[in-house]
């Protein structure tokens, strides 16, 4: 009989959810769009973008772009957010 590996033993939890959801920004990115921190909470549950966003840079030498929008916030009014995208932006702004 084989063991099935056990993330939950091996790995820290957060670790493993942090690794799926790089994996994930990742592949939407590839697909050339453009990602904010909402989009990623909404699409991927993920409330730490920027620090996905930097593992994929740092450690995994992905060529990820970033820039300052403005969106609405229906509880903070206009606010500036990052965007980032692995292709040039388009001044569509």
């Amino acid at each position: 009989m084989t063991a099935t590996p056990n993330l939950m033993k091996t790995h820290h939890p957060d670790k493993v959810i942090g690794e799926s959801q790089k994996r994930m920004i990742l592949e939407y990115l590839l697909t050339g769009a453009y990602l904010t921190p909402g989009e990623a909470w909404n699409m991927f549950g993920c409330s730490k973008l920027a620090t996905r966003i930097s593992e994929l840079i740092h450690e995994d030498e992905w060529p990820i772009k970033s820039r300052e929008i403005k969106v609405h916030s229906e509880r903070f009014g206009k606010k500036r957010v990052k965007q980032y995208s692995l292709f040039p932006f388009e001044d569509t702004l």
